[in-house]
Formats: C-alpha cells, sequence, structure tokens
C-alpha cells in the first residue's frame, strides 16, 4: 500500500525552466510562474511576442547547448530553438525537454497548451486558457453561422515574402472561424505555399489578410514580394486586414485576436445587411 502511494504522488513542478525561442517563451510566460523561469530566448520581449511585459527582468541565453547548461535548467522548452539534436543532447544529461510540436490549426494550440501546462506543473492554467479562447471562438461562430456560406467574403492570406495559406494551417482555422472563405483553399489545397502575384491580381478575392507587413527589418529588404509596386497597388486598391506579427509569429491561442478584429472589419457588416433582408 505505501508503495502503490509514492508510485502515484504527483512529480515536483520544475523550478528551473529555460525557453529558447520566442514561441516556446509564449507558453511559458502564460503558464509557468515567473520564479519558475531561469531564461528566457533574447526575443522574449521583442516585436514577435504577445506577452513583453511577463518576460520583463528576467534572464534571456542564446540558444547554444553550453549557454542552456549554463542555466542549471530542469526542464528545457522549445519550437526550433537549440536546432536539430537538442533534445537527444539534453536527455543524455538528464535534462527534460519538451518540444511543441507543427500547429495546424486550433485543435493542435489546445494540445501544445496542456503539453506545456503539464510539463510546467499548472495544468489548471492551461485549461482557462483553453476555456478562454473556445469561448471566444464559440461566440463568433454562433454569428458566423447565421450567414450563409455562399455570401461570405473569399480571402487570401498573405505575407511580405509571398507565403500565402491552403487548408490545414491554423491561417485557415483564422480566416473560417471569422466568416472568410479561404481562397488560397479552392482546389483541395493544403499547407503553405508562394503566392502568384499575376494569379492574385487577375482574380482578386473580396479581401486580403495581410501579417508581418509591420516588421521593422522588412524595411531595409528591398527583394521582398511585398514591396512590389504591383502588390502595393493591389493592396492599396483593395479591403486589407492587417494583422500584427505578433498575433501570427507563432501558432499560439492569440491568433483568436484576430479571428475577431476580422468578422468584424469584413464579416459583420454583410451579416448585418443579409439580416435587414438585403443582399451584401
Amino acid at each position: 500500500m505505501l508503495a502503490l502511494l509514492l508510485s502515484s504522488s504527483a512529480v515536483a513542478a520544475p523550478q528551473r525552466i529555460v525557453s529558447l525561442d520566442y514561441c516556446a517563451d509564449q507558453y511559458v510566460l502564460a503558464l509557468a510562474d515567473k520564479e519558475q523561469i531561469a531564461a528566457v530566448s533574447r526575443d522574449a520581449a521583442s516585436e514577435r511576442s504577445n506577452l513583453p511585459a511577463a518576460a520583463a527582468g528576467l534572464p534571456q541565453t542564446p540558444e547554444g547547448l553550453e549557454n542552456v547548461l549554463a542555466r542549471h535548467p530542469d526542464l528545457v522548452v522549445r519550437a526550433w530553438g537549440g536546432g536539430y539534436g537538442l533534445d537527444s543532447s539534453l536527455a543524455r544529461l538528464g535534462v527534460a525537454t519538451v518540444t511543441l510540436g507543427f500547429v495546424d490549426g486550433f485543435t493542435a494550440v489546445r494540445a501544445s497548451l496542456r503539453q506545456v501546462g503539464a510539463a510546467v506543473g499548472h495544468p489548471a492554467r492551461a485549461e482557462a486558457v483553453i476555456a478562454q479562447m473556445d469561448r471566444r471562438l464559440a461566440n463568433i461562430a454562433a454569428r458566423v453561422h447565421l450567414l450563409p456560406a455562399e455570401r461570405r467574403p473569399w480571402a487570401v492570406y498573405l505575407t511580405p515574402n509571398g507565403a500565402t495559406s491552403g487548408a490545414q494551417t491554423l491561417m485557415h482555422d483564422v480566416m473560417t472561424a471569422a466568416g472568410l472563405r479561404n481562397q488560397g483553399a479552392r482546389g483541395d489545397v493544403v499547407g503553405w505555399r508562394r503566392l502568384d502575384l499575376e494569379t492574385l491580381v487577375m482574380f482578386p478575392p473580396d479581401v486580403v489578410v495581410a501579417s508581418f507587413f509591420d516588421l521593422r527589418f522588412l524595411d531595409t529588404d528591398p527583394w521582398r514580394v511585398g514591396r512590389h509596386s504591383a502588390l502595393q497597388a493591389f493592396l492599396d486598391a483593395h479591403p486589407v486586414a492587417y494583422v500584427p506579427a505578433r498575433k501570427f509569429a507563432c501558432s499560439t491561442w492569440f491568433a483568436v485576436d484576430a479571428v475577431e478584429d476580422i468578422f468584424r472589419q469584413f464579416v459583420a457588416p454583410r451579416l448585418m445587411t443579409a439580416q435587414e433582408g438585403g443582399h451584401p
């Protein structure tokens, strides 16, 4: 009986957590106590972060193995930070690691929250974040449902480097949750690909969802598709939802902010017109 009780006792929460990239930072900062965090990445308070205030005062560390070990971690959380092979190196040294998997929708965001919440010893916090996210998604879904599918705007997602999104991506989930139809997913296209600028101009969507255009370093890179004069003219002439980079830089629950903003800008007016008996 004593052995059974000991084996079922709770595992102590980690007290020296190191986060290795700004995506891992979002999860660690949201779910762990500040006193548990030994270090975050050097981008934890950057323009890609949704939680810069939470990172204030915390030590920052580069990604290399020696830098990580210098923090004496009992848990390392990462998405890509540290590069290939870091997990196995840390495992040989007895350091626990959580590596966030590829996120292809809100279902995977929930899984990542639960994964990190359990690892840092605060699963209830993860469930609270999930519950709030789901309440907000359900509120929008109830209103989107009132707009017939054929009246929902067609949309294309666009980044400054010309990336766009098909189905089976978080971006697809964001657009459909907001009440848009993803033009990039027509013909059963899935995943990420480069947008064909000529096709965009010849077959324009009703709405463009654009993100990462607010990053400062873009001003010094004249070769990006986002700087093309034809694309600039197109964006000037069409409705665009500019989403801050921090909402999409990582696949997190903060994407719900974009869902609500896109719905308010481009779907709610059509819903109002439809309910008044007109044709949006």
